[in-house]
């Protein structure tokens, strides 16, 4: 938080914050948290909270009732650790889920079942229909990131970009 405190009036850069299936089963202590965004409101724009997809049970009333009060105060969701394409694209829009993140993996495997030369930008598009920006993950080589700037995937992570350093 403080770190976004310190960044807010220079940039538009957002920070995205991983809730744990623990943090959401504490309702006390998620309650607390959200009490917590909730005097910190002017935080939102800066802040996107990420799920696990295996994690986030939206169908539990106590889960999107709580979503739904961070939703108000403005702040915006994603989704990471992806196993699965079958989403409510609907539903997680409502919910404002504004990122997927997707491995790469997922994504080829879901283009070679379909057999469809444009099946990741299709993937993409349905989504951006939607309100949702995909984020792809695990992009390490050059030809992936060539690929995927074919299917207008607008954003991307992984080692290519830089790998992940000790400071010290």
């Amino acid at each position: 938080v403080q770190i976004v405190r310190a960044q807010r009036n220079q940039s538009r850069t957002g920070f995205f914050i991983n809730i744990s299936k623990h943090t959401l089963a504490d309702q006390a202590f998620f309650r607390e948290f959200i009490d917590f965004m909730e005097l910190n409101s002017e935080l939102a724009p800066h802040l996107i909270f990420e799920f696990s997809q295996a994690d986030l049970p939206l169908h539990r009333p106590e889960i999107a009732s709580d979503l739904q009060r961070l939703a108000r105060l403005g702040f915006r969701f994603s989704i990471d650790k992806v196993t699965s394409l079958n989403f409510d694209l609907d539903e997680l829009h409502a919910r404002r889920f504004k990122f997927v993140k997707i491995d790469i993996e997922t994504l080829l495997a879901e283009k070679r079942e379909k057999e469809h030369p444009h099946a990741i930008k299709a993937i993409r598009d349905a989504f951006f229909r939607n309100g949702i920006d995909l984020i792809v993950e695990k992009i390490e080589d050059e030809a992936t990131l060539v690929d995927l700037l074919e299917d207008r995937i607008d954003y991307g992570q992984g080692y290519l970009f830089g790998e992940p350093k000790l400071r010290r």
